[in-house]
């Protein structure tokens, strides 16, 4: 019988092929050996002289004293989630890298995080597995935006920092005078609300998958839903339109979108300010609605909290009355 993709299935009483030339029995295993299925592979490993573990004849995956159990895929993947079942201690396991969690009866497990590869270790007592299976994706995720601005909810933890020169990501962070700060970020949790900024709309970027430490998020005031729609109340947070946020009206936001999650306290829309870039010249004064990338004064120093007077904002010369 042939494996299913990322599932390792330990209960069949016959011969699976996992390419090991495995099939379950009582005897102690005292070398690596590899499962494959698909494009994951699944290798326990004994550490020591006489340390082993076992394809036991009940149909679970057995491991003992310091054994070692790797999970990977192949190159151009990272591993986001597995789920563990078995029958006894699977809390007795510890992960190189990610978040693992052993439910309250030890008899299933998940592991969260983004990784090509993580090492499992046995602890001080026997976890006996009966199927494994592994959730994975492309190492890049291929992003393109329709606007200058739109929002994203990604499922994956992103990494910007290689292409943030054409697709830039911000998080909410204040909300102040009708002004939106946005704060950039590199290195985005899986999960965030975000509003990006592309250099060239339409165009296709390949966003890398985080496989490491993420930026702290923990300011943001966007929110929404990787996987289905998001019900937003009227009056119950700002949607992206044009370049700002307008108070919503009742509704459904698309899955992989986001909203600024805040109570609308009048029908005034929201500008965005940015902080990153630097006025590029000096024009005139025009009165169309615009995203405020940073206020400066004459002398070309920037203004957190500007008060009434003249004032260079992206560029142009503005009064604030």
């Amino acid at each position: 019988m042939a494996p299913t993709d990322g599932v390792f299935d330990f209960t069949y009483a016959d011969e699976i092929d996992y390419g090991t030339s495995l099939k379950p029995s009582s005897e102690d295993i005292k070398v690596s050996k590899t499962f494959t299925a698909g494009n994951v592979t699944l290798t326990p490993e004994p550490t020591a002289t006489n340390k082993y573990w076992r394809w036991w004849t009940d149909g679970t995956l057995r491991l003992y004293t310091d054994t070692k159990m790797t999970i990977a895929v192949s190159d151009g993947y990272v591993i986001t989630g597995i789920s563990f079942t078995g029958t006894q201690n699977l809390n007795a396991i510890t992960a190189s890298i990610g978040n693992y969690e052993a439910a309250s009866d030890k008899k299933s497990a998940t592991w969260t995080g983004c990784s090509q590869s993580i090492v499992f270790t046995r602890g001080d007592s026997n976890p006996f597995f009966k199927r494994v299976t592994v959730t994975y994706t492309t190492a890049n995720q291929s992003i393109t935006p329709a606007k200058t601005y739109t929002t994203l909810t990604s499922a994956y933890p992103l990494d910007f920092t290689s292409v943030n020169s054409d697709l830039k990501a911000y998080i909410a962070t204040e909300i102040s005078g009708g002004y939106v700060q946005m704060t950039q970020v590199d290195k985005v949790p899986a999960n965030t609300g975000l509003v990006l900024k592309a250099t060239t709309p339409g165009s296709a970027i390949s966003v890398p998958v985080l496989s490491g430490d993420a930026d702290d998020v923990s300011t943001n005031k966007m929110t929404g839903s990787a996987f289905t729609t998001t019900a937003v109340a009227a009056n119950g947070g700002y949607i992206l339109s044009d370049g700002v946020f307008q108070p919503a009206n009742a509704g459904d936001l698309p899955a992989g979108k986001a909203y600024l999650d805040i109570a609308v306290s009048s029908a005034r829309a929201l500008t965005m300010s940015f902080g990153d870039e630097e006025p590029t010249g000096i024009g005139t004064v025009n009165s169309e609605e615009m995203i405020v990338e940073g206020y400066y004064n004459l002398s070309g120093q920037r203004v957190a909290q500007p008060q009434k007077g003249l004032y260079i904002v992206n560029g142009r010369k503005v009064l604030v009355k």
